[in-house]
């Protein structure tokens, strides 16, 4: 190998040691979004179901909230009945409404709010 070769490998493996100093100073992104994320899905596809198979009953909407939020707190508006889960205050709260008709083609209002 002549000198320019011994120069520009050398310039090539300097220039890689800076870019790998550089990635290492990088900070990963915080997750702390994807939970309220999740949250939102959960809530969303659980009054979907509740609004397809037009389900009120006070005892199945809270057995629904605990398989899908495990120990969270929360509330369920199933019309006008306000259905705690657990201790329903937190600091932040996560909310989602829908509404359906029901036989006698009433509106029913369903609101799941989870307390995070």
């Amino acid at each position: 190998m002549d000198r320019h070769g011994h120069y520009a490998l050398f310039d090539c493996i300097l220039g890689f040691i800076v870019i790998v100093v550089f990635l290492s100073t990088l900070e990963a992104p915080e997750m702390n979004n994807f939970t309220s994320l999740a949250i939102a899905q959960k809530t969303h596809d659980l009054l979907a179901v509740w609004q397809a198979e037009k389900i009120v009953s006070p005892e199945e909407l809270r057995k629904d909230f605990r398989l899908a939020f495990g120990e969270k707190n929360g509330e369920i508006i199933a019309g006008e009945e306000k259905i705690p889960v657990g201790n329903p205050h937190g600091a932040k709260a996560f909310s989602s409404e829908t509404f359906f008709l029901d036989e006698n083609l009433k509106p029913v209002r369903l609101r799941v709010t989870v307390f995070d």
